[in-house]
Formats: C-alpha cells, structure tokens, sequence
C-alpha cells in the first residue's frame, strides 16, 4: 500500500490553518498566567485583585489569588518570588527596602482609613475616656498607631489620659469591651456599624473622616518584575481600573462577591459595600509622600534604620504606567 505523504502534510497544514483561523475568529488563545497575594482583608478593605478576576481575564491575564491573614506574609511570597503582584499595605515597602528589598508601588487603591473608635454606651464624649482602657491588637501593630492618631486627633494624650492595653483582634476587642475589660477599641465595618447599631456601643470617632491619608492598601511588586514586564503590568492595571469601575457602577455586582468572598448575609455585606466605597481610589493614586511618611514613621517604632531615612531617600514610588492609563481616559467619569 502507498502511502501519499504529501496529502498527509497537506491536510495536516489545512489543519493547523483551520485551527489557528478559529482561535483569531473566536479570541480562544492562552491568557498569560499571573500569581498575585493579598494580605490583609475585610469587607471594608476587601481583595480587589479577587473581584477584578473577570475584568483581569478580558485583558488575557488569569490570575491565581492567594489570600494571606496579614501584609508581612504577602511581602514575604513578593521577595521570595512566589508572587508576582501583592495587594497590602504599602507600609511593607519601606520596610523590605530597608532590608535590602526592592519592592514599588504602582498603584493605590485605599489611601484611607475605614476604622471607627467605639465606646461602651455610658461612654458619650472622648473627655470620658480619661482614665479608662482601650483596647488594642497588639503593641507595635497599626492598630497601636491608629488608636493614637484618634486618641490624638480627639484632644486626649494616649500616654497619659487612658491606658493602651493589647487584646488581639476585631472579635476579642469587641467581647472585651462588652465584658467591660475595656472601654474603648479599634474596629472596622461591619463589626463596629454592628456594634453601634446591636450592642448599644457609641462611635466616638471615624477615621474615614479624617484628613489624614496611609497607604492602607496598595499594589506592589518588585522594580525587577516592573521593569521586565512593564506591558503586562499596565494590562494588570487597566483591568483593576475597570473592575473598580464596575465596583461603584453596579452595587449588585460587588455586594455579590462580598457576600460570596465573605460567606455573610446581605445587610452585612451592604455595610462592608458602604464602607469600602467609601475609602476607595477611584483613579489608583499612588499614596502621596505624607501617607508614605505617616507609614515610615510608623515602622520606625520597630526598626532604627526607618528613623534615619525619608521617604524621598528610599524611591518606594513608581507613578508611570499608572500615568500612562490617565492620559489613554481609562479614568473618564471617576468619581
């Protein structure tokens, strides 16, 4: 029998053809593959990276989320590579590069902060926290710093008008200050809205409200990666930028996903909704050079070389594809 090789490579060809006219007609090709981590979360500091999934994979890019409890372990999986893109505070970035590191910050998407100081109910005025306990995460934690810029920010002198004692976290504080361990505590949306609204608790203070600007959320990576994959950076970017789009434009889109991602009820998730809107940058700004201070000063209680150095010295910004996305419109119509 003869076998007819030409007819063979022929119609092999044909295929390869047919094959690759479908993928150009359809758009069915690989999307580039991108592993990125959050640290640190809420329903009022949610992973945007994780809602932005379907506007990411409309810019080719599939990403692998992985969600960590805190900022630390996310720039850790950035320095060592397992990453690619956090989404955390940018106070990690001073402290890395001061290490050695070589972590940026392209873009910001909360520069604000979404916490509330609440009281216990016979606590109406912060004149009445003379002499009394509020609680806090832990000593050197932003906690620590948070309580003391509203302590500050109420007239009260945080070494000398009350006493800062560690509890742990949101759910500990809030069950020491129903036993009356404490009087006062740190707490973010929706626990302290329910506090306020269930318990009976006063807020004394939103620091949402305040002037006062922390790069509480940032997206980071490495100048490395910045510089060899500037393209795909700017396509992680644009995707984001849509995504918060959406986030404002269609509530219904983004209580879904709170109450998917958080696994709570949809008046809990409302509020979680209300309060990151809230604090969100429309527009990805880069946290200015007094939030970056405000950050560097904060670390600087837990590392010396943080109280030798500014925030101009250690270069923790790169502002330029962010630009580039202003000057192509992405932005047109934020608000």
């Amino acid at each position: 029998m003869r076998i007819d090789r030409k007819g063979i490579w022929f119609a092999g060809a044909v295929g390869v053809a047919v094959i690759n006219l479908l993928s150009l007609v359809t758009g069915v090709y690989a999307a580039d593959r991108l592993r990125v981590a959050t640290g640190g979360f809420s329903p009022s500091v949610p992973p945007f990276l994780t809602y932005a999934k379907p506007q990411l994979l409309k810019q080719d890019i599939e990403i692998e989320d992985v969600l960590m409890s805190g900022g630390s372990l996310s720039a850790q999986a950035l320095a060592s590579g397992q990453v690619k893109i956090v989404l955390t505070t940018g106070a990690v970035v001073p402290q890395f590069n001061l290490s050695g590191g070589d972590m940026v910050i392209i873009a910001g998407t909360i520069n604000k902060l979404p916490y509330q100081i609440v009281a216990r109910g016979e606590i109406k005025t912060p004149a009445q926290l003379k002499g009394k306990r509020v609680a806090i995460s832990r000593f050197g934690s932003s906690s620590e710093w948070l309580v003391r810029l509203a302590l500050t920010k109420m007239g009260l002198d945080p070494d000398r008008d009350v006493t800062i004692i560690q509890i742990g976290g949101q759910n500990e504080r809030l069950a020491s200050l129903q036993a009356n361990a404490v009087q006062a505590t740190l707490l973010a949306p929706p626990i302290s809205t329910n506090a306020v609204q269930k318990l009976g608790m006063v807020q004394l203070a939103d620091l949402a409200e305040y002037d006062t600007t922390y790069p509480l959320q940032s997206v980071i990576t490495t100048r490395a990666y910045l510089k060899e994959n500037r393209p795909l950076l700017k396509r992680v970017l644009r995707g984001l930028a849509l995504a918060f789009r959406q986030y404002r434009e269609q509530p219904q889109s983004a209580l879904e996903f709170q109450t998917k991602q958080f696994k709570i009820p949809a008046d809990i998730a409302e509020i979680g909704y209300r309060a990151s809107l809230k604090v969100m940058e429309p527009e990805l700004k880069v946290p200015d050079n007094a939030a970056l201070d405000l950050a560097l000063k904060e670390i600087a209680g837990r590392i010396d070389k943080a109280k030798k150095i500014t925030v101009a010295e250690l270069n923790l910004v790169d502002d330029s594809i962010r630009a580039e996305l202003v000057k192509e419109g992405v932005f047109k119509g934020s608000r």
